[in-house]
């Protein structure tokens, strides 16, 4: 309230705030005055009349007291008449001393009040008995008493009327108002004449002050005559706008200045960015152009090593066999260019994207290092994996590009190293709940780099020198590229080098915890192994001290030993005083003396009874293995040891875990497990039914195919089958709907008692993009494999779930994947290759069934795709669109099935404006499409 109280004030003007101060003042001074005279003529008449009626009062007391000794009212009548003249009195009142009354006039006729007919006042004032008065509005009352010889013998009462004073005062307040308003008149104008005086100064300068604000004209200067308080204002304002002024006018300078330099900067910028837009169309060019000429080779060559391996696999002569090897190691090293040619040109185009999916983070470093190991062993070198405590199980992540950055690293090492050792070290250099920061280092004893050329390794085409890519070969892209990776998985990468002693190249990635690690999945505790006593028998330090880490952490007491002579010293000695050992590790080839001489002496020492023998082996020499098993060797590990093969075989050689069968046996039976599967087959399209019926009957499986999903849920509920096959997009109800009803009624089977069964459920999808698998795993399903499949991505498909002893987990399906993404990356609208693989898995009869199949039945389609986008029915036409998509990608159209798959997304969307114009290109694309087909499948058009 007081804030609205003070805006309001301060929007009056000053001249109606001065005015209205001098109204006030004079009105407030006036007013006192007009109230002092009244109140003062109140006062005065009150205390005259107050005297007037004491005279009176005690001259009719002095007449009456005769009248009252001797009780002769009339004689008292007659001495009151005197009375009558004093105009203000109108009542005269003798009382006894009783207070009755006696004598009188002003009364009614025939009335004689008495004292009490008075009222109280004159009742109390009476039994007191002295003079009193008492002022009223209406009237002026004095009672005085009769005193004769001391005595009261009566009273005389007055009253008197104000009406003539009030008459009077009347005539006063008149007059007041009259001089009121006068000298209200004189102090109106007299503020009038000093507001012109005070206040049009100080208006003057608020209106210039206005008008500076709103023209910003600092030139306006404010006249004054005064030299008083608001003279110095002015003159200060004046001062002010002076200086305004000249600052306005050096700033008109410097933006004029600013405005010139703008101007120069602007083009400078513009010729920089236009500059820098030819620089990238120019870097976007040469990407496009190495991604097309990375595909128009790789193409080609896939078929050259495809068919060099089937040579290879096919009865040949010595020299036929080497030229042979020659030619696939040739050919798979230019593929190795290829690929880094292609990963190159993507990261420049920018269209590199991650795929975070849950894998084994352990078992993944320990496998890249373990496929070196046979190129490392091959040259002499000592390879070896060290995996800190700390190193998860699992981690989320894109697997394959860690795998990709940690191989790069390792053969760039093995190539650089001629003698020695290679190390890789795995470490958490920062852990969070939810993440982990990984380091990994590759260490090797090669030929260094010198520490002028350590900057530059890392950069594109740049190998250190001329030397090096001449004696060693390769694009100078590897190491370009594994620096983006690691920058795109949140990490860097460095290295450490001394000329002639070696290189420490290390790599940081941040790797989300997957939900198994969370859930607290551990490595393997040691079951039955701790207490146990080990020797660890190798020449070589760094592989002794890894082995050691595994064995104490399994809680077994450990000692070790460099080379036989010094273990079978440790080991006499210690069964001599009574503390054998339970087992020994021990490497095949050490100098002096090797692992099976000194196996063999172990087994002849009868002291040494009951002792186990591991033993330990590079790749190359797994030939020597029976020399060593004929030794008395229990168990053997290939180098580089896995902690998990390192425990299986410890725990098998003390008897604590049954024997597994043959690795060789068991991958024989492969083929021989899987023509036993009885498969339910649940896909729509005729060609994709044929295709991948065709591929599982070569696989000697039983198929039996469903054309919709609530058939397949139907079979699989109803019969018995070993996988099922589930196509995802299905017109009513499609393949996720069915996993559910599969998995619904497993549920009920559970519930009633019979035994839990859960079906491997494949699903099969042309949508190859991030967040499918998450989808089919989330409707139930098992595994995911994308359309179009080759024979061998559905065959490892199929041993991963069906067979015994396969590890039952998730894995990344590259090679179900890859088909799908070398269609989009590559520009071609038809791939031959793919009539090609389909004869050679079910001959000319199979071609001419699924072209056949999709020549007759497209047109139809296409037909019910214009009625349901004149019906406006999207979901329909999507789910026509999604049959064609993947029925053409199954037959090389690739362009058709981009098409198709444009139309799918329009009707899932339902953005149907552009749909029509598609349609139209489908049909143009059918045209060509069909025209393909037959040129190579060799059928008549």
């Amino acid at each position: 309230m007081r804030q609205e109280t003070a805006s309001r004030g301060t929007s009056i003007s000053i001249r109606v705030k001065l005015r209205n101060l001098v109204w006030r003042t004079v009105a407030s001074a006036l007013a006192a005055v007009a109230v002092a005279i009244v109140v003062f003529q109140v006062w005065a008449f009150a205390d005259t009349m107050v005297e007037r009626l004491s005279v009176v009062a005690q001259v009719v007391a002095a007449n009456v007291t005769a009248a009252l000794e001797f009780e002769e009212p009339r004689q008292a009548t007659k001495l009151l008449s005197s009375v009558r003249a004093e105009k203000d009195i109108v009542t005269v009142t003798v009382f006894s001393g009783a207070g009755e009354f006696f004598a009188g006039f002003g009364h009614p006729a025939e009335a004689r009040p008495s004292a009490a007919d008075g009222g109280p006042w004159l009742v109390r004032s009476i039994e007191q008995g002295v003079a009193v008065n008492r002022f009223r509005l209406d009237a002026i009352e004095y009672l005085a008493p009769v005193v004769l010889h001391t005595e009261t013998i009566g009273f005389v009462y007055l009253r008197a009327s104000p009406t003539r004073f009030y008459a009077q005062l009347a005539g006063s307040v008149t007059l007041i108002l009259c001089v009121t308003l006068v000298s209200g008149w004189l102090a109106f104008r007299w503020a009038m004449r000093l507001q012109r005086r005070i206040v049009e100064p100080i208006f003057l300068l608020s209106d210039s002050m206005r008008q500076v604000t709103e023209e910003q004209n600092f030139s306006i200067r404010v006249p004054s005559t005064e030299h008083d308080e608001v003279g110095q204002l002015t003159a200060g304002f004046n001062q002010m706008l002076a200086q305004l002024e000249q600052w306005d006018r050096n700033l008109a300078e410097r933006g004029q200045e600013l405005v010139e330099i703008n101007r120069d900067l602007e083009a400078a910028v513009s010729e920089a960015n236009e500059a820098k837009v030819r620089a990238e169309d120019a870097t976007r060019s040469k990407s496009m152009f190495l991604a097309n000429m990375s595909h128009e080779i790789r193409t080609p060559l896939n078929g050259v090593l495809g068919m060099t391996e089937l040579l290879l696999d096919s009865p040949l002569g010595d020299e036929q066999r080497r030229l042979a090897q020659t030619a696939l190691r040739s050919g798979q090293a230019l593929m190795g260019v290829i690929n880094d040619i292609l990963d190159f040109s993507k990261i420049e185009a920018g269209k590199l994207e991650l795929d975070q999916t849950d894998f084994q983070l352990r078992d993944m470093i320990e496998d890249v290092v373990g496929l070196f190991a046979e190129r490392a062993q091959g040259k002499g070198l000592e390879i070896h994996c060290l995996l800190a405590p700390d190193v998860p199980l699992w981690a989320c992540a894109d697997s394959g590009r860690l795998r990709q950055i940690l191989s790069n690293l390792l053969s760039n090492a093995i190539k650089f190293t001629e003698r020695g050792e290679i190390n890789v070290h795995a470490t958490v250099v920062e852990h969070c709940a939810a993440d982990v920061m990984l380091r990994i280092e590759v260490q090797d004893s090669g030929c260094g780099i010198p520490a002028d050329k350590q900057a530059s390794v890392f950069e594109e085409f740049d190998q250190g020198d001329a030397g090096t890519a001449r004696r060693y070969g390769g694009t100078g892209l590897g190491l370009s590229i594994v620096r983006r990776l690691c920058q795109l998985m949140g990490g860097a990468i460095g290295l450490s080098s001394q000329v002639g002693v070696g290189s420490t190249f290390w790599f940081t990635v941040r790797l989300d915890l997957s939900a198994t690690q969370l859930a607290g999945e551990s490595d393997q505790d040691g079951d039955g192994l701790r207490g146990r006593k080990v020797l660890v028998v190798d020449d070589n330090s760094t592989n002794r001290a890894i082995l050691l880490g595994h064995v104490v952490g399994w809680g077994m007491s450990a000692e070790v030993a460099a080379d036989g002579t010094e273990a079978l010293e440790k080991l006499r000695l210690a069964a001599k005083c009574g503390h054998a050992y339970d087992i020994v590790l021990i490497d095949m080839l050490m100098p002096g003396l090797d692992g099976i001489e000194t196996t063999s002496q172990v087994r002849a020492d009868p002291r040494l009874t009951g002792l186990r023998i591991v033993m330990l082996t590079s790749m190359n020499q797994v030939a020597a293995t029976r020399a060593a098993r004929d030794a008395g060797v229990d168990r053997y590990v290939v180098k580089p040891v896995r902690k998990a093969q390192l425990f299986s075989a410890m725990r098998i050689s003390l008897g604590l875990a049954p024997e597994d069968a043959d690795p060789r046996a068991e991958a024989g039976e492969h083929l021989t497990a899987l023509a036993r599967l009885n498969v339910l087959l649940v896909e729509d399209n005729p060609v994709n039914q044929e295709v991948a019926g065709t591929i599982l009957r070569r696989f000697g499986c039983r198929v039996s195919v469903a054309g919709g999903g609530n058939d397949g849920a139907s079979m699989a509920t109803s019969s018995h089958f070993d996988v099922v096959l589930m196509d995802c997009q299905m017109p009513e109800v499609d393949g996720y709907e069915a996993t559910r009803r599969i998995r619904a009624w497993e549920a009920t089977q559970v519930s009633a008692g019979q035994p839990a069964r859960r079906i491997p459920i494949i699903a099969l999808t042309a949508n190859a993009m991030r967040g499918s698998r998450e989808i089919c795993l989330a409707a139930g399903m098992t595994d995911f494999i994308s359309k179009p499949f080759n024979r061998s991505a559905l065959q490892a498909m199929l041993e991963r779930w069906t067979l015994p002893n396969q590890p039952g987990e998730l894995a990344e399906s590259d090679a179900s994947i890859a088909p799908t993404a070398a269609m989009a990356e590559d520009g071609a609208g038809f791939d031959g290759t793919v009539i090609e693989s389909l004869r050679e898995i079910g001959g000319d009869s199979l071609v001419e069934t699924v072209v056949k199949l999709f020549v007759d039945g497209t047109p139809g389609s296409i037909a019910q795709m214009h009625r349901d986008l004149d019906a406006g029915d999207g979901a329909a036409m999507a789910a026509q669109a999604h049959s064609l998509k993947s029925a053409s990608a199954n037959l090389g159209l690739l362009d058709f099935s981009a098409r198709a798959r444009s139309l799918e997304m329009l009707g899932k969307a339902g953005t149907l404006e552009t749909a029509g114009a598609e349609l139209e290109n489908l049909k143009a694309e059918y045209a060509l499409g069909i025209a393909a087909l037959h040129a190579a499948s060799g059928l008549p058009a």
